[in-house]
């Protein structure tokens, strides 16, 4: 992808072949690219899967830097994530890609001033996103009422973001950076828990210091069941992850 740009377009209902989601960036092999790839005051509402979801794990430290900026997004009403990113370092069955390639992409992922209601899940999430690859950030987005269908169904919690992984991981998980995110959980139903919950499942750990680190500034938050803290580091409170 080079060079492309979506103005004001809906992407609604998608369902049948995975991953579902409304937008779906997903390069297959290091020589491809994501270059100025631009979405701006578009919707995506009510897909079966995730709102956005940008997967560039298939790119490694010999692609083109990633550049991908979205702006005044609308992610409403999807049964998955209103925002998923991944990296990761495991799982690469890529015929372009050797089992031992735990490398990414470096650039940037910038999604400013957008939006993210009623998802299924996680209100916006990095998951399997690795320290080493281009930077994710989330600045001033507003996510009302996630995980209206409960816990999350891989990871069984309730953060309404979330830098998450399971098992498998080699790589430390960083460079998401959540920056003046605003909050408003008004269903009274028990099924957010914390603001924000970076885990680490693999026991590799959370980059928390440099550019690269993970990040969680607030903005307005309300309605957590169990805040404060506002969010959780592999298990410990805390409120603000500078």
């Amino acid at each position: 992808m080079n060079h492309i740009y979506y103005l004001r377009d809906h992407f609604t209902n998608t369902n049948g072949t995975a991953p579902q989601s409304g937008i779906d960036i997903e390069p297959n092999k290091p020589a491809d690219f994501l270059l100025d790839v631009n979405i701006d005051d578009c919707y995506t509402d009510g897909n079966a899967g995730d709102g956005l979801h940008i997967s560039p794990w298939l790119l490694n430290s010999t692609s083109q830097p990633i550049s991908v900026t979205v702006l005044r997004h609308h992610s409403t009403g999807n049964r998955g994530y209103g925002y998923f990113a991944d990296n990761g370092d495991i799982g690469r069955k890529s015929p372009f890609l050797s089992s031992t390639d735990s490398t990414n992409a470096p650039g940037t992922i910038l999604i400013q001033d957008s939006f993210s209601d009623q998802s299924g899940s996680y209100g916006a999430v990095g998951r399997f996103y690795s320290a080493n690859g281009a930077s994710l950030t989330f600045q001033n987005l507003t996510v009302t009422n996630p995980h209206v269908n409960g816990p999350d169904p891989s990871y069984h919690d309730s953060g309404a973001v979330e830098l998450v992984r399971g098992g498998g991981g080699t790589i430390p998980l960083g460079n998401v950076h959540f920056l003046n995110i605003n909050i408003n959980i008004i269903v009274t139903n028990g099924k957010s828990d914390h603001y924000f919950n970076f885990e680490d499942g693999s026991s590799v750990g959370i980059v928390t210091t440099g550019s690269n680190r993970a990040q969680f500034i607030p903005g307005k938050l309300s309605g957590a069941t169990q805040a404060p803290p506002n969010g959780l580091v592999q298990g410990v409170g805390t409120n603000v992850l500078d």
